[in-house]
């Protein structure tokens, strides 16, 4: 159990790197209201997966998908995540080489912020309704690592209640990205945005570099879980 309870936790870890969670604490932090960009996108988010995570793993209890025998998800959800994990890192590392499709490659730094970047920051500089609904969106469909952990929650022998607490703490870590500088600008604002400053330089810089290591080293554990799961 504690084994399985470590790997749903190391799953919400590396969801936290999902790069779409990187770049709304990117752009958050470049407004001149992060708190409360960040305080509603994270309402909004954490509703949503909350919400579709339950449904799921409920959905999942007692079906021929995770029990029995010879579970149809036993090993192969894994694989599938595995592999799609290190696709998705062959195309940012090929796109940062200049071989990939040309939307994956790396765009030359230039003043002028792009007509989507200014769309982006006025969309969120506009306030708490809309960071609160790019929450929603930006989360209405599950990241694969969080499609794995909703599995391994719905095979495990616990209650219900159990289970809804498994989802909340995978979910909390999922969004660290997102809660640790709105915590720090809450308790310390002046230092958490000295902090945040250099922060965002530097996931700014180094964005795809952390998606392409998040991936790699997910899709690898995955598609070794799943191989054993499924070979043994």
């Amino acid at each position: 159990m504690f084994l399985d309870i470590l790997e749903i936790a190391l799953l919400g870890i590396a969801s936290a790197l999902w790069p779409l969670l990187l770049v709304v604490v990117v752009i958050a932090l470049n407004t001149s209201r992060p708190v409360r960009i960040l305080g509603w996108f994270l309402v909004g988010g954490l509703l949503t997966t909350i919400s579709i995570d339950t449904a799921l793993v409920f959905a999942l209890q007692g079906s021929s998908f995770v029990e029995g025998p010879r579970p149809t998800a036993d090993g192969w959800v894994d694989i599938v995540v595995g592999l799609l994990a290190l696709l998705a890192a062959l195309v940012l590392q090929l796109g940062t080489e200049g071989k990939g499709p040309k939307r994956f490659r790396p765009q030359p730094k230039d003043d002028k912020p792009s007509r989507t970047q200014e769309w982006i920051e006025g969309l969120v500089e506009r306030g708490a309704t809309l960071s609160f609904v790019a929450g929603i969106v930006a989360t209405i469909l599950p990241a694969p690592f969080a499609l794995i952990a909703m599995k391994n929650i719905s095979e495990l022998d616990i209650s219900d209640a159990q289970a809804f607490g498994l989802i909340v703490l995978f979910n909390l870590l999922m969004f660290s990205m997102v809660e640790i500088p709105l915590g720090g600008f809450a308790v310390a604002p002046d230092w958490a945005r000295r902090v945040a400053t250099g922060f965002n330089n530097w996931l700014a810089e180094n964005l795809r570099n952390v998606a392409i290591y998040a991936l790699l080293v997910g899709g690898v554990v995955e598609l070794a879980r799943g191989l054993f799961a499924v070979f043994t």
